[in-house]
């Protein structure tokens, strides 16, 4: 429901569009039962946006990382710009969420991904804090440094100059030598040889 303007006559200041409606909450739930049905809306637990991280994004990292331990094998933050070198070649011996390889055309985002929750993970690990918010990329801090891990990988490819500095702040906050594969608790093979996360 649209609450009345009557009472924002006048005013002059600047409103979110969210503040022209009453009963947000009552709004957010009958939305999410028209596009996830019901009985999977009923299931949902609602969090506030601070834990959205912890909660949702990071499971979805360590499954990532987990599905691609063997892949990830051997890279390191430092050699990190040898992989953006050949990104698609390198996102083709990759798997998603689902364990599926990806096409030719998302090789590319794949291996952004899969790296980029590495290293958020690392960089988590080491004392970084993540930093995300609505229509915002992901942010880790970490000391003097503002990390975007999902676009890491396409910095060091666009930037040729920027492997250099790369390197040097790798050993500077402690993370050159570190295996990303090492990164998320290993991934468990059940009595059909399928991995159980």
């Amino acid at each position: 429901m649209l609450r009345s303007n009557a009472c924002l006559r006048g005013q002059h200041q600047e409103l979110s569009a969210v503040s022209l409606l009453e009963n947000v909450p009552a709004l957010e739930k009958e939305l999410l039962v028209q596009l996830a049905g019901a009985d999977n809306a009923a299931r949902l637990k609602p969090i506030v946006w601070d834990e959205v991280g912890a909660q949702v994004y990071a499971p979805q990292w360590v499954r990532l990382v987990q599905l691609n331990a063997d892949r990830l094998k051997g890279v390191m933050p430092e050699s990190l710009s040898s992989v953006a070198a050949d990104l698609k070649a390198f996102g083709r011996t990759l798997v998603d969420v689902s364990n599926e390889p990806p096409d030719s055309d998302s090789a590319e985002v794949l291996a952004n991904a899969v790296v980029g929750a590495a290293m958020a993970l690392l960089l988590i690990q080491r004392g970084g804090e993540m930093c995300i918010a609505p229509g915002q990329e992901v942010t880790v801090n970490f000391g003097a440094y503002n990390l975007k891990p999902f676009g890491l990988l396409a910095a060091l490819k666009c930037d040729a100059t920027a492997a250099g500095t790369w390197v040097a702040q790798c050993a500077e906050v402690g993370i050159a030598g570190i295996d990303l594969a090492t990164v998320a608790p290993p991934a468990v093979r059940n009595q059909n040889h399928e991995l159980t996360i």
